[in-house]
């Protein structure tokens, strides 16, 4: 009995610290980041539709969508309603969340683009001013040689002359 509890919370230990791994992961932080951003956003893109596409939409075609049904009366006297208006709505707001993040999509795509392209402008940049900066130092190093060289060639023809 004492060596199955031991193995019992060996057991939990092990399943703890694989759940920890688990939700250490950064996959699992990045997916629950993207479901709150993407509720928030879905709440910005229903406000859009339901304060101003719709009441524009209503306007245009002088009635509100979701008031459109159609009332089927049954043998036994009741009514069933069909509320296809709702469904249009519904097809409306999706056309329009799609819209809506295709738009975003294709506005951080060039963004993302251009970011790079200015990136490799950079680095191009300074790898060439790097370069030209190491060229120069090492031009300077080689002139300064010769330069001594001569000095010293100049001295010494001096000196010869001189005696």
């Amino acid at each position: 009995m004492f060596g199955k509890k031991r193995k019992d919370k060996k057991e939990r230990k092990g399943l703890i610290k694989e759940f920890a791994e688990f939700i250490n992961r950064g996959n699992i932080v990045d997916m629950a980041v993207g479901v709150i951003v993407g509720a928030a956003f879905k709440e910005i893109v229903n406000r859009l539709v339901d304060s101003i596409v719709m009441p524009i939409l209503g306007l245009i075609i002088k009635t509100d969508l979701t008031s459109l049904k159609t009332e089927v009366l049954q043998a036994d006297g009741t009514v069933v309603e069909i509320l296809w208006g709702t469904f249009i709505q519904a097809c409306l707001d999706f056309l329009i969340i799609a819209l809506v993040i295709f738009a975003a999509v294709k506005i951080f795509n060039v963004i993302r683009k251009t970011l790079q392209k200015a990136k490799e402008v950079v680095e191009k940049t300074v790898e060439s001013t790097v370069d030209a900066i190491s060229d120069k130092i090492h031009g300077e190093e080689k002139d300064a040689e010769v330069v001594e060289v001569e000095v010293k060639e100049e001295v010494t023809e001096n000196e010869s002359t001189e005696k």
